[in-house]
């Protein structure tokens, strides 16, 4: 290769890079625009054990479930509180007065949609 094809070929990279570190940066804004940090102000576990069987291309999939875990989160910019449902794992991270980021839930329906 001659010094011109090196050249083109560097700055082609260089280009390629820059565009991905573009899409990862515009990927990040557009989550966060669409989810909502608050504090935690109530944990709560309602016992409900049941088991949950998922058939799948890899076959029949029993998974045992010992209840619904739920956080109330306060957020102050909207002043209201949300329920927000999640797995036993991100419930015993977590305790009440910790900061807590979950994607915005949908619009309720409004009457010009119906």
């Amino acid at each position: 290769m001659n010094r011109r094809e090196i050249i083109v070929s560097a700055l082609l990279a260089l280009a390629c890079v820059i565009a991905l570190i573009a899409a990862v940066g515009s990927l990040h804004k557009k989550t966060g625009q669409h989810g909502m940090r608050g504090v935690i102000t109530e944990k709560q576990f309602t016992p409900m054990r049941e088991t949950q069987i998922t058939i799948g291309s890899k076959g029949v999939d029993a998974r045992h479930r010992e209840g619904e875990y739920r956080f109330t989160v306060r957020v102050k910019e909207s002043g209201r509180d949300y329920h927000v449902w999640v797995d036993k794992r991100v419930y015993d991270e977590h305790r009440e007065g910790d900061s807590y980021f979950f994607l915005r839930p949908p619009a309720p329906p409004s009457e010009s949609n119906r």
